[in-house]
């Protein structure tokens, strides 16, 4: 059969799908192979962080730190930043932009300096793996230095362990990846946590507007971590710079990097196949399988579904998938 996505050296890699790969190459295969994906509606939080990174893309962009903008320069990035909101999710819940506007004076632009700073660049690069499997790498780095030396990555989430991301940012694949391909060595790593996501938050009184109830949670109410601007090290949270030197790319390389491509590679090898048949078990080898619904974990079995989980369980058929819009979304030379 031919595969919808055309492989790695033709459509080339992301870490979106690496990490897709290495959840189960039988699921990969659903959305890869056969084009096809659950229909599911954006989550707010993804609304939320796509919304928030906008306002950073235009902040980072400004040849000076945030606390040296002027009003009329603030105005301009509150009011694109919504504009994006509005027309990108014109069904967003209203309290998002104040929250996101809020969240955004609590940011540390700092680290630039005196730098110019380029946001959502993009690469494609060609890439050899020692044992000579060639490549096409792609991705988008959400800040990078004019001179390529600093990289900044943006994560925006319902929960924050600092102390965890400190420990795994020095050797998380997509970080390791784009340092290789930019040749950035200093790594500016940014946790925001969404208001919107905590469950805590005092409910919004009928009366009370949006940005009435946003100025509420940011400076008046009272808990462990309220108010926000009062506690921002629990809301806005920065790991590094960080200094990654070039061991910690062979070695990224070396033991995580060219393996996977490999077996990404022989895996599309085997399902490019003329007579390859997903529901024969002759194809299922150490290329091609399927990881178990549920893994053992005892913090979240009760309630963790993994993707595909309707069609796995048979509560659910191909013809309940639909085709996926784009393997490259988050690209805008998606092709």
């Amino acid at each position: 059969m031919t595969p919808v996505w055309k492989g790695p050296l033709r459509d080339g890699i992301t870490q979106s799908l690496i990490n897709k790969y290495l959840t189960c190459p039988y699921r990969f295969f659903l959305y890869a192979g056969l084009g096809l994906e659950e229909p599911r509606q954006l989550h707010p939080n993804l609304i939320w962080g796509d919304t928030f990174h906008k306002g950073l893309e235009l902040l980072i962009e400004k040849d000076k730190p945030q606390k040296d903008l002027s009003p009329e320069e603030w105005d301009e990035v509150i009011q694109k930043t919504n504009k994006h909101l509005k027309e990108k999710f014109p069904t967003a819940p209203g309290s998002f932009i104040h929250t996101i506007k809020r969240m955004l004076a609590l940011y540390d632009d700092r680290y630039k300096g005196s730098s110019k700073f380029h946001t959502e660049v993009e690469f494609r690069e060609p890439y050899e793996t020692t044992n000579g499997y060639k490549v096409t790498l792609r991705g988008k780095v959400d800040a990078l230095s004019h001179d390529r030396h600093t990289l900044v990555e943006h994560k925006c989430k319902g929960k924050i362990d600092q102390v965890q991301t400190s420990k795994e940012v020095p050797v998380d694949h997509q970080v390791l990846l784009y340092c290789y391909i930019t040749t950035a060595r200093t790594v500016v790593y940014d946790l925001i946590m969404i208001p919107e996501a905590q469950w805590m938050l005092p409910a919004r009184r009928p009366s009370q507007t949006n940005d009435n109830w946003a100025e509420q949670l940011f400076t008046t109410t009272s808990g462990e971590k309220f108010p926000i601007a009062q506690k921002k090290h629990h809301w806005v949270q920065q790991i590094g710079p960080l200094e990654i030197n070039e061991s910690q790319i062979y070695e990224f390389r070396a033991f995580t990097l060219d393996p996977i491509i490999e077996r990404m590679y022989k895996w599309f090898e085997h399902v490019s196949q003329p007579d390859f048949d997903h529901t024969n078990p002759k194809f299922y080898n150490e290329h091609f399988y399927r990881v178990p619904v549920r893994h053992f974990d005892p913090g979240k079995t009760e309630i963790f579904k993994c993707d595909y989980f309707d069609y796995l369980t048979g509560s659910g058929d191909l013809d309940d998938l639909v085709p996926v819009k784009g393997f490259y979304q988050e690209l805008s030379t998606e092709e």
